[in-house]
């Protein structure tokens, strides 16, 4: 069994290639916690659990980031449009002091 990646220069050449640093790190973060958090409920086997930490940081690398028009990784915009009637608890009263 291969151990997790520690540091983004254990990240294969191929994802340091694609992705940018901070998609990176967030690689990273994601990957091992999953890895960490699979080993130790036993829920899968050794060799699975690489594909599942890779599977799980790369979902939320495609969730925060995505490829521009010369096919590079990048920021995705953030929807600053937000529903006042779904958020929950209600919207504070600005006007209140």
């Amino acid at each position: 069994m291969h151990e997790p990646y520690q540091e983004l220069d254990d990240l294969p050449q191929s994802l340091r290639r694609k992705l940018p640093e901070n998609a990176q790190r967030m690689y990273l973060a994601v990957y091992r916690r999953v890895w960490e958090t699979t080993a130790m409920s036993g829920e899968r086997a050794d060799s699975e659990l690489d594909e599942t930490a890779h599977e799980a940081a790369m979902l939320e690398v495609q969730r925060r980031f995505e490829k521009n028009d010369q096919g590079n990784w990048v920021q995705a915009p953030v929807d600053e449009s937000i529903d006042r009637d779904k958020l929950e608890g209600g919207v504070p009263d600005a006007d209140l002091e």
